[in-house]
């Protein structure tokens, strides 16, 4: 029969030194699996801002409200407005939307327009006229909504100068 030793000093200090290395070892890799997912995100923010690159040079702009009583007068029968197209490449089935601001709902769409290169102008009519009882400009009661395709076929939505959103 064997005869059992007691543990030395070397037994102690090789289990501490296996537990110190599993310690250091499980910390890598939690660090590892950290660093990996900030690799991704930084790779899908460098992704996204690549792709929003012709959206974010097609801007909207409600160029004019026009009446027929007098330039003071609150009441407004339509809103001209014009897309601008700044990128080299065409947009497609380019929508526009007047809204009221502070709501998602329009007040008036345009129809679809299949390709625009450059720029392009348009106007609102009011079926019956529009009375501004706020007594505000009416660039802060109103404000244009695009809904289009850029050349790559991703769809984005842009209000205002407000920057380009990707729609699914």
């Amino acid at each position: 029969m064997l005869v059992a030793e007691d543990p030395k000093i070397t037994d102690w200090m090789q289990a501490w030194g296996s537990i110190a290395g599993l310690v250091m070892s499980t910390i890598a890799v939690l660090l590892t699996g950290l660093l990996f997912r900030h690799e991704i995100r930084v790779r899908r923010e460098e992704r996204r801002a690549s792709e929003a690159t012709q959206a974010r040079l097609v801007l909207p702009l409600l160029t004019q409200f026009t009446n027929e009583v007098g330039r003071d007068s609150g009441e407004y029968k339509s809103v001209r407005w014009q897309v601008t197209n700044h990128s080299d490449a065409p947009i497609l089935a380019l929508t526009a939307e007047l809204r009221l601001r502070d709501y998602t709902s329009a007040v008036s769409q345009t129809d679809t327009i299949p390709v625009l290169s450059g720029t392009l102008e348009g106007s609102f009519p009011f079926d019956e006229p529009f009375w501004n009882s706020f007594g505000q400009h009416p660039a802060k009661i109103f404000s244009i909504a695009i809904h289009f395709t850029d050349s790559d076929g991703l769809n984005w939505t842009r209000v205002d100068y407000d920057p380009p959103q990707r729609a699914e």
